[in-house]
C-alpha cells in the first residue's frame, strides 16, 4: 500500500510539472549540467516559454544572490570536424541577469559569445572557428548562467560552413524579436 501511494504521489508530481509548462532537472539527450555550488541552479525543459514550438532549456538560479555559475554543455567527438570552420549558434532569453549568461565552445580555446544581462527578449548569438587538422580533443558546446536570474535557450545550431564563411551576427547582438 505504501509503494502504491508512493507511486501515485509521484506520478502526479511529476504531472504537475509538465501541467506547469517545465520539467525541472531534466535536458534532452546528451546535454550535461554542472554547477559550481550544488543547489544554487536548476535546469530544465520549458515547454511556455521559446523561441520556436515545442519547447525551450533553461537555467535559473534558484538563491536569489547567488555568485555562482551554473552550465549545459555537451561533447562532440572531434574527429569528423578537423580541418573545418564550425557556426555554433542559439538564441537566448534573460529575465533579471545579474552577472551574465552566454553560449561558448570549447576546442583547444575557448570561443564565448558576447553574453546576456539584465532582462532581454530572445536574441541570437554565432560563434564561428576552426578545428585544427591536428586537433586532439572533443569539443565542448555549453550555456552558462553566472550568478542570479535565468536563461532560456533555443534553436541550438551546430553545422560546418565553407572556410570563407563570416558570422552574420555583430559584435554586439541585438534583440531578433521586438
Amino acid at each position: 500500500m505504501k509503494k502504491n501511494l508512493l507511486t501515485i504521489l509521484t506520478s502526479a508530481l511529476c504531472l504537475g510539472f509538465l501541467l506547469n509548462g517545465y520539467a525541472a532537472d531534466s535536458l534532452p539527450e546528451y546535454w550535461q549540467k554542472l554547477q559550481d555550488q550544488k543547489g544554487t541552479h536548476e535546469w530544465g525543459i520549458d515547454k511556455n516559454t521559446y523561441l520556436s514550438a515545442p519547447d525551450s532549456i533553461f537555467i535559473k538560479s534558484v538563491e536569489p544572490d547567488t555568485e555562482k555559475k551554473a552550465d549545459i554543455s555537451q561533447m562532440i567527438i572531434a574527429d569528423k570536424y578537423k580541418g573545418k570552420r564550425i557556426s555554433f549558434s542559439a538564441s537566448m532569453k534573460a529575465k533579471d541577469v545579474k552577472t551574465m549568461g552566454w553560449i561558448y565552445a570549447r576546442s583547444g580555446k575557448i570561443y564565448p559569445s558576447n553574453g546576456i544581462k539584465g532582462t532581454k527578449d530572445w536574441t541570437h548569438f554565432v560563434l564561428v572557428f576552426d578545428i585544427p587538422e591536428n586537433h586532439t580533443e572533443n569539443i565542448e558546446l555549453a550555456f552558462t548562467l553566472w550568478g542570479a536570474g535565468q536563461i532560456w535557450i533555443d534553436d541550438i545550431k551546430w553545422e560546418i560552413v565553407p572556410v570563407t564563411y563570416v558570422s552574420p551576427v555583430p559584435a554586439v547582438p541585438e534583440p531578433i524579436l521586438k
